[in-house]
């Protein structure tokens, strides 16, 4: 039972999927097959096509989207008993309040909301962007999931370890691939902090130094309690699982729709095999009961036999032959001595029946005194 559940609802796994990370000046193709990179592509923003005729001859490979952006805020709320049209409401208004900074957001997609948390994630993308993402959405290739870069580190190194989710109090990620670096602090499994810069003015010790200081002053946590983790290009490359996250779009610069989601499509196939599953293992044990019912009667059946005189069971087989016998009803003899009675008084008498015509006689035999 617990495998069929935890089967049911674990992030869906695909043998060979292309992850295509869009950033602002440049794309990232990784095509991976069991685990293994195949091919890893880098396209200018200008070169899109080339990235839409790789898909194209690819089209059975499933796509999962990283969007990556310099503008980029993160943060995790607390949804309590928030249902998704409260959260949509509440990313508009988001939207709003950072309208010049922010133009796209990003909220974590989840079966149940009520008494979680979500991470919420923010950018401001260019048109250029905002138009190969447009078009990653409307491919032919089967879509997996949407996600956030800074949200696609931390979910794809937990994936791959973890052993160190919820080990301490923070994690510090230091971040550094290609031109950028970046810094994401987790509160007890929450985005708390958020910094992104060029990799050229980047000074590790100090923003490590800096970032500390800060969760110490915020937090009123002991600097021990802090796991520090660093993670390359090389640790990159090596997340070759899909993500285990998928995000939702709110967005005030055009429609972002996923017109081939197979995600949605596999959970309701593997909703219906699990309640198919359920169903035959709900069958089974009640016939299990059953059995185990009848078992209970035949054991005192088999008591009950036990406990009768021997003499008594070796009378069964002629009791079962009874029913070939012809029954002779009831006979009221004092009645019929009553009505064959001479005045005299009686002496002896003898009364016949006759079982194949019910017929009776009497004889009888009178006192002659």
């Amino acid at each position: 039972m617990r495998n069929i559940i935890v089967n049911l609802f674990h992030a869906v796994q695909y043998e060979e999927f292309i992850r295509v990370v869009v950033s602002d000046a440049s794309i990232l193709s990784l095509h991976i097959r069991k685990e293994k990179l195949l091919n890893a592509l880098k396209f200018a923003l200008k070169d899109k096509a080339d990235l839409f005729q790789y898909l194209k001859e690819n089209e059975n490979a499933p796509v999962e989207i990283v969007i990556s952006n310099e503008a980029t805020e993160c943060q995790s709320i607390t949804t309590g008993k928030l249902k998704e049209k409260d959260i949509i409401s509440l990313s508009n208004n988001l939207l709003t309040e950072k309208s010049e900074s922010a133009n796209i957001l990003f909220y974590e997609k989840k079966l149940l909301y009520g008494n979680n948390f979500i991470s919420i994630c923010l950018m401001k993308l260019s048109s250029p962007v905002v138009s190969i993402f447009q078009q990653l959405l409307s491919v032919k290739n089967l879509a997996i999931s949407v996600s956030c870069w800074p949200m696609w580190i931390i979910a794809s190194y937990f994936n791959l370890y973890s052993s160190d989710m919820d080990k301490f109090s923070a994690s510090l990620f230091i971040i550094e691939f290609e031109e950028s670096w970046e810094i994401i602090v987790l509160n007890n499994g929450n985005y708390f902090c958020y910094r992104r810069g060029n990799i050229r003015n980047f000074n590790r010790k100090l923003e490590i130094e800096n970032t500390l200081t800060y969760i110490g002053q915020a937090l009123k946590i002991n600097l021990n309690d802090v796991a520090i983790y660093s993670v390359g290009k090389d640790m990159i490359m090596s997340f070759t699982k899909n993500s285990p996250i998928d995000m939702k779009i709110i967005s005030k610069i055009g429609k972002f729709k996923m017109l081939h989601n197979s995600k949605n499509t596999i959970r309701i196939a593997k909703l219906g095999a699990g309640i198919l599953s359920l169903t035959i293992l709900s069958n089974a044990l009640h016939n299990i009961v059953e059995i185990f019912d009848y078992k209970r009667e035949i054991k005192d059946a088999n008591q009950i036999i036990n406990s009768i005189d021997n003499k008594v069971i070796d009378e069964i087989a002629i009791w079962e032959n009874i029913d070939g016998c012809n029954y002779t009803p009831l006979i009221d003899f004092k009645n019929v001595l009553r009505e064959n009675s001479p005045d005299k008084r009686l002496k002896n008498a003898l009364i016949n029946i006759d079982v194949k015509t019910n017929k009776i006689t009497v004889e009888t035999i009178a006192d002659e005194q």
